[in-house]
């Protein structure tokens, strides 16, 4: 049997066994993607030898940003760039003819600028080539669907026949 699994399936795979009731792991260690999922909390680093890690919170981050909702939280990821969606150009560099990158906190200031609303954003800019040439709000919409509506292998004890 031939099987193809995406780059990025475990995302879905280790939040839903994160938040299962059975409990299989009890931290994540994983990219920041997670938090697309609603995992709270994302080990970040860990030293075996010190037997340390660090982790951060999905809340601090909300927190941190300026008290954004979840559905505004997720938004602001995907726009940032993750596997399932490039970095909205924009925050690539502020225009044509270089000039330096976008901090977060200047990313953060143009998305709260569009009523901390992506598809508001994507609209302000429809007719930057590098937008345009993206179809990037189009591919924001498919981007959060994908997240939105993962697909997930679930957990059952009762073996088939």
């Amino acid at each position: 049997m031939h099987t193809s699994t995406s780059q990025a399936n475990y995302c879905f795979q280790l939040a839903y066994l994160e938040k299962d009731p059975h409990r299989f792991i009890d931290a994540v260690f994983g990219p920041a993607e997670l938090f697309l999922f609603d995992v709270e909390k994302i080990i970040t680093k860990m030293d075996t030898d010190l037997r340390h890690f660090n982790w951060v919170t999905k809340s601090l981050c909300q927190e941190e940003l300026g008290r954004l909702s979840n559905q505004q939280f997720a938004d602001l990821c995907l726009l940032l760039g993750s596997p399932f969606l490039p970095t909205f150009p924009p925050f690539e560099t502020p225009g044509y003819g270089g000039g330096k990158r976008v901090n977060i906190r200047d990313a953060v200031g143009m998305f709260n600028s569009a009523g901390r609303n992506a598809l508001a954003l994507c609209a302000q800019f429809e007719e930057d080539q590098r937008v345009h040439d993206l179809d990037y709000m189009d591919r924001f919409k498919r981007a959060f669907m994908t997240v939105k509506h993962h697909v997930c292998l679930l957990y059952t004890s009762d073996a088939a026949d």
